[in-house]
């Protein structure tokens, strides 16, 4: 009874890299960690306190049939009610010590889940995804509405090539691609060959444009 000391946490957060990788499911699970701890320790001392006031209360009716003092008590349960008082001292400690663990934590997900949501701002800001259906024609122009630093082409399969077929390519500014070169407020998409197929009427096409 009353063996229920917590020496070190399970999953700490001093034990997480600077910039976790965890999913966020696995994330939140990491904060509750400790106060999960605490809260199956201080349960083990509210049930060992009943059991304690049960045998108590069994003494005082079935022994005494009235109130006793400590002193009229074996040396071994004055210990245990002097571990109790001692104990709720402590289990006050660990629930203050426990609401304040999870307000930092609670506090430390918000923030990194604003971090994330800024991080996506910023890539939807930078970047443009799209698709594309290829028509067959030797050029194809894709409006974007603004002129593009760089183009990334490909089939919908995820497919740059085939056999010895070219269905994708990379193009910036200064360096065309045979499939792909920029153009003002967008790109052409090129099929100048058997070789080279970027337009190709047989395959839907998936893009991005970096601003």
């Amino acid at each position: 009874m009353f063996d229920h000391q917590i020496s070190r946490f399970e999953k700490r957060i001093a034990d997480l890299p600077d910039q976790p990788t965890l999913a966020p499911d696995a994330l939140k699970a990491w904060f509750d960690s400790a106060p999960e701890q605490l809260r199956q320790a201080l349960n083990r001392v509210c049930a060992d306190g009943k059991t304690l006031e049960e045998r108590m209360e069994s003494l005082v009716i079935g022994a005494y049939g009235g109130t006793v003092t400590r002193e009229m008590l074996a040396q071994e349960l004055q210990q245990e009610i002097a571990g109790k008082a001692e104990q709720s001292a402590v289990q006050a400690s660990l629930s203050a010590l426990s609401g304040s663990f999870t307000d930092s934590m609670q506090s430390t997900v918000e923030a990194m889940n604003a971090a994330d949501a800024e991080t996506n701002a910023r890539v939807d800001q930078l970047f443009v995804f799209g698709t594309y259906e290829g028509d067959g024609e030797t050029s194809q122009f894709i409006s974007l509405g603004f002129t593009p630093r760089a183009v990334l082409i490909c089939r919908t399969d995820g497919a740059f090539s085939q056999a010895n077929l070219i269905y994708g390519g990379l193009a910036t500014a200064a360096s065309p691609a045979k499939t792909v070169e920029i153009a003002e407020n967008g790109f052409n998409v090129l099929s100048s060959s058997s070789l080279y197929n970027g337009n190709n009427p047989m395959y839907t096409f998936k893009y991005i444009a970096l601003r």
